[in-house]
């Protein structure tokens, strides 16, 4: 509610039986970290951003570089595209700029949850995500895809030399 009583959202829930649960909810601040992925304004601009350039790679989503990030983007989108963990393995040009606890497999493991990266408009999806700051071996330097079921959907391949160079401002 805004603070003048107007209803913005809510949830009903018809339980079937009890144990079903009970839901509880908690008021946070509209500057909470864990609020900003909320905003689908910069995955919209991400995924306008990204469609000027061609695509690193193509599977189930397409994958774009943009500005320090990477880009995924599918047309035509369901609850059923984005409801299994993405994988995004990159390999730096020095396993030292590796925090420590991934130096020894030689690679950082940024896997992520659509649900939190991620946002649906207009039948379509877009999640943007971070390239670590680090420089990136430049040949076959970064593995994506996503996790089904009964192992993967999709996956991809490609170096950042494969487009512009993304740059983090």
């Amino acid at each position: 509610m805004t603070r003048d009583g107007k209803t913005v959202w809510e949830f009903a829930h018809a339980m079937s039986h009890p144990r079903d649960g009970v839901y509880r909810a908690y008021r946070y601040p509209p500057d909470y970290p864990g609020l900003r992925y909320l905003d689908l304004s910069p995955r919209r601009t991400a995924y306008h951003d990204a469609l000027a350039d061609s695509p690193l790679a193509r599977s189930m989503f397409d994958v774009y570089a943009a500005d320090g990030y990477l880009v995924y983007v599918k047309e035509q989108c369901g609850q059923s595209d984005i409801a299994h963990l993405f994988f995004l393995h990159v390999d730096p040009e020095r396993t030292d700029d590796l925090p420590e606890e991934r130096r020894q497999v030689g690679f950082d493991n940024l896997d992520f949850d659509f649900f939190l990266r991620g946002a649906l408009f207009d039948g379509k999806c877009a999640a943007r995500i971070p390239l670590p700051d680090y420089p990136i071996a430049p040949i076959a330097a970064i593995r994506t895809g996503q996790f089904g079921p009964g192992g993967e959907l999709w996956s991809a391949e490609f170096s950042v030399r494969d487009a512009a160079k993304p740059t983090r401002p």
